[in-house]
């Protein structure tokens, strides 16, 4: 693999692309809170809650599309999210070694799995997918027991603030 190769990957791949990345995930979470902090809060607000259980089928219903909107919202995230920023690098750099071992890297040389870096890179995508899933599911159970604000404050206190304090340079919440 070219020198220049490595250059372009070091840009998805590398450490140095670990804060711009880490801001890209600080966003895309923040978004999820705004838009979703309210999904299952409003109903407690405006006392409908009786009221959907009251009906046929109302709760798991309601629930299930509920469920399938959140993710629908997060997907929509992470695309615009990680998709900017692959497609950046890609036009930018022009990313044309995606059949090329993982281990071709120099800074995967020890990486345990042979594995492509095509591979690798949608694997890790889908990854973050996943952990934005799971930031959602927490901020939808958040939302169901809290009011609109105070479940944008408890989900920023409880899935940004180790994140923040880690970007700062507090390396115990790097852990967390």
């Amino acid at each position: 693999m070219r020198l220049c190769d490595r250059f372009r990957y070091g840009k998805l791949l590398s450490r140095e692309s670990y804060l711009r990345q880490e801001y890209s995930a600080v966003l895309a979470v923040i978004t999820i809170i705004i838009i979703l902090s309210g999904i299952f809060s409003f109903e407690s607000k405006s006392n409908t809650n009786y009221l959907i259980r009251s009906t046929k089928n109302g709760r798991e219903r309601l629930f299930k599309v509920k469920l399938f909107t959140s993710a629908a919202v997060t997907a929509f995230v992470w695309c615009v999210a990680y998709a900017a920023e692959f497609f950046g690098i890609y036009n930018k750099y022009g990313l044309d070694c995606f059949s090329a071992p993982l281990q071709s890297l120099e800074f995967f040389m020890s990486f345990p799995f042979s594995i492509s870096i095509g591979a690798y890179l949608i694997i890790m995508y889908l990854f973050r997918l996943l952990l934005l899933l799971g930031a959602a599911a927490i901020v939808m159970l958040i939302s169901k027991k809290f009011s609109y604000v105070s479940s944008i404050i408890i989900s920023i206190a409880v899935l940004l603030v180790p994140a923040l304090l880690n970007m700062v340079g507090i390396a115990f919440f790097g852990k967390v």
